[in-house]
């Protein structure tokens, strides 16, 4: 084992390997794998001062070239080889789950130094991708191996987020109570897909896409320096701040907490790369914000229709939300803010259904546009996007809620009346069942 020294020996310790094997097992790997699939390709490797990629070598596949009921790589599985001569014969091949493998090759003991030749073999992860659009995410998303960990720990805090193989946007200001929100569906619908193509993300976020996305980079200094240069990266601590996030962003910001408590190139950049910048002034003074971030994707991506029916729909539920808890539960106050709304008593129970069923009316002909209570919505209660106008709403609950408190307590009384007669045909019809029956010398 050696110390990783490259970058001011923070990172782990890291196994060192030969590096002819190393490249000449890959071209092996990489032979074998185009041998049974059209596409083949692996991520674009870290800086050679981080060591191997965190995960291993990883290797993705598509289209494969046979088409037998039992994929060739399965039937490789079952054996547990991959060539049966040649210097690799010792490869052996497992499968993992329905869509991955793991290829093992040993280091060439002869053609290594004595301590290298004790290293753990070789391991790489094939994974094999249904279409071309997940096989060319994948190789992107995982190209430099750390560096997508150090982009998103970087945008973020500007309410952008990786999620199912494209780039999404939170716009702080369409935030939701999320504690309060009644599913997952609703809790994700302020968020805003943006690209699933690389080269369309890469320009998005202020990044290069040559020569960088190509090869590897020399230095991990490089590789940062890279990070730094978009317009998100402020060497400030805690700017922007972190807004509220859904779902899918505590999702992803848990992998990078992962990640942050581990040695590794994002542990290496937040803690020593973003305080060295602090230290000397460099990229203090914020470039952007997440306003004029959302701004810029709006633009960008021609989200302007989207965005504008979004946020409507939006500030309805909000409206909603108000009239129900703060109108409609709490019509007395409308009149009179300054009115306490007494408790009623457990005992009295026609002044308790009666308020029960004057709010549930209120909201029915408010909120849902129930018109059987014969008391119509006056027309000018919401505009032509369909927002409230607030002011409509209380003058409406306050000049009807008498008016449509007696009719809900009326049709009310009319259902207990229906039920109590339908109680006592249904007891009449079970009386004279039993009659019949115990005349007939069966016990009932």
């Amino acid at each position: 084992m050696r110390r990783n020294t490259g970058i001011g020996g923070e990172l782990a310790l890291c196994s060192e390997k030969p590096e002819n094997q190393y490249t000449e097992i890959q071209d092996f790997h990489k032979s074998f794998l185009r041998d049974h699939f059209h596409f083949v390709a692996s991520p674009i490797d870290p800086p050679a001062e981080v060591g191997p990629p965190i995960g291993g070598i990883q290797y993705f596949v598509a289209y494969p070239k046979y088409t037998f009921t039992m994929g060739s790589l399965d039937l490789l599985a079952t054996t547990g080889k991959v060539v049966s001569e040649g210097p690799f014969a010792s490869t052996e091949i497992t499968k993992l789950d329905d869509s991955s493998y793991a290829i093992t090759t040993p280091w060439l003991k002869e053609r290594c130094p004595h301590h290298l030749a004790q290293q753990p073999p070789m391991r790489a992860t094939v994974t094999v991708c249904p279409n071309l659009d997940v096989f060319n995410w994948k190789v992107f998303k995982h190209a430099h191996d750390a560096l997508w960990a150090i982009i998103e720990s970087t945008i973020m805090p500007y309410g952008l987020y990786i999620h199912n193989q494209g780039l999404y946007i939170q716009p702080n200001d369409l935030c939701i109570d999320y504690d309060a929100a009644e599913n997952f569906e609703e809790r994700s619908e302020t968020s805003f897909f943006l690209t699933s193509d690389p080269d369309e993300m890469l320009l998005f976020l202020g990044f290069p896409a040559n020569p960088f996305w190509e090869e590897q980079f020399q230095t991990v200094h490089e590789m940062y320096t890279y990070v730094a240069d978009c317009p998100m990266f402020c060497s400030q601590p805690d700017y922007p701040k972190w807004p509220a996030m859904n779902p899918h962003q505590e999702e992803a910001a848990k992998k990078l907490d992962k990640l942050l408590f581990q040695p590794s190139a994002l542990n290496h950049f937040l803690m020593v790369f973003k305080p060295y910048c602090l230290a000397r002034g460099y990229y203090i003074k914020p470039r952007t914000s997440p306003s004029r971030v959302f701004e810029h994707a709006v633009n960008f991506f021609h989200m302007h229709a989207e965005v504008y029916l979004r946020s409507t729909r939006i500030s309805i539920e909000e409206q909603r939300h108000y009239i129900w808890i703060y109108m409609i539960n709490n019509f007395e106050q409308l009149e009179e803010p300054k009115a306490k709304i007494e408790e009623i008593p457990s005992t009295d129970y026609r002044r308790r259904c009666y308020r029960i069923l004057l709010v549930n009316a209120l909201k029915e002909i408010i909120l849902q546009g129930e018109t059987k209570y014969g008391i119509k919505l006056w027309k000018g209660i919401r505009d032509a996007s369909g927002n409230y106008h607030m002011d409509v709403v209380k003058d409406y609950i306050i000049k009807h809620h008498k008016r449509i408190g007696s009719t809900a307590f009326a049709f009310h009384n009319d259902w207990f009346l229906e039920v109590r007669k339908m109680a006592r045909k249904r007891d009449r019809k079970i009386a004279r069942q039993r009659k019949s029956a115990m005349a007939a010398g069966h016990y009932w």
